[in-house]
């Protein structure tokens, strides 16, 4: 289940945009942006081994070139390499504390490794950035009674009332069931649209009205994977192939 909740790296819909390798920011980095691009077209054949090399070649060449860190970072999962993606964030966040995608993969990670204390922290830092992420909520609270720590109910709280998501109805049970063996009786839920319940962002997707629908996601302010699905069609609408290819990244996560 770890592996599911780093999604919402998810972390990290704002990076998808914001770590273009061809962007002027990267521009002084021609070994790892060859190295990553070598990256991209390894991955796009179905060569993930292969393509995971060059990403770690290219954090190797420049330890700040973020990109190679969200691309590596669903692939060293798929591969079970979570050891190494550890390693890897936890010294990325030493340089980079507002790489949000480190701090949720992070979290989850040191989850399964059982420090839950330390996935508190990194929950909390993620948290700090993407306040309304319901699956961070999620994670924390779980690290948070895992070591019982009493913070869990308000965590608990927060996730039900953000989470919204027909298809994660399974969590929102387990996080009731959870709030009652501690004893607090749930707060009721106020009613939130859902993205599936918005006819008009589908409508503008058809219409090829991209910019209108991505307008409307971003005030939904959802991060989940049907939001993800959403980003993606409308990427790949616009040609946009780099952010495509960071959604698929993200949105492999929830498939592993």
């Amino acid at each position: 289940m770890f592996v599911r909740r780093l999604s919402a790296l998810a972390l990290a819909v704002a990076l998808a945009h914001s770590a273009d390798p061809n962007s002027a920011a990267y521009a002084d980095r021609p070994e790892a942006r060859e190295l990553f691009g070598r990256g991209q077209s390894l991955q796009e054949q179905g060569a993930r081994e292969e393509a995971l090399q060059h990403f770690e070649k290219a954090i190797r060449s420049d330890i700040d070139y973020i990109p190679a860190y969200e691309a590596a970072l669903p692939l060293w999962m798929a591969l079970g390499k979570w050891q190494e993606a550890r390693t890897q964030l936890e010294a990325l966040t030493l340089r980079c504390q507002d790489c949000a995608f480190a701090w949720y993969a992070l979290g989850a990670l040191y989850r399964k490794g059982g420090r839950f204390d330390l996935a508190a922290l990194a929950y909390d830092a993620y948290l700090a950035k993407r306040p309304g992420d319901a699956d961070a909520h999620f994670g924390l609270a779980m690290a948070l009674a895992a070591s019982k720590d009493d913070r869990a109910r308000g965590e608990l709280s927060r996730y039900l009332r953000l989470e919204d998501r027909a298809e994660r109805s399974v969590y929102r049970e387990r996080a009731l069931m959870m709030l009652r063996e501690l004893g607090q009786t749930p707060d009721p839920r106020p009613e939130e649209p859902s993205i599936s319940t918005i006819p008009a962002v589908a409508a503008l997707i058809q219409a090829r009205r991209y910019a209108s629908a991505e307008s409307l996601l971003n005030a939904s302010g959802r991060t989940d994977e049907e939001a993800l699905t959403w980003r993606l069609v409308i990427a790949e609408g616009r040609g946009q192939w780099f952010q495509a290819l960071g959604y698929r990244g993200l949105l492999l996560i929830y498939q592993l």
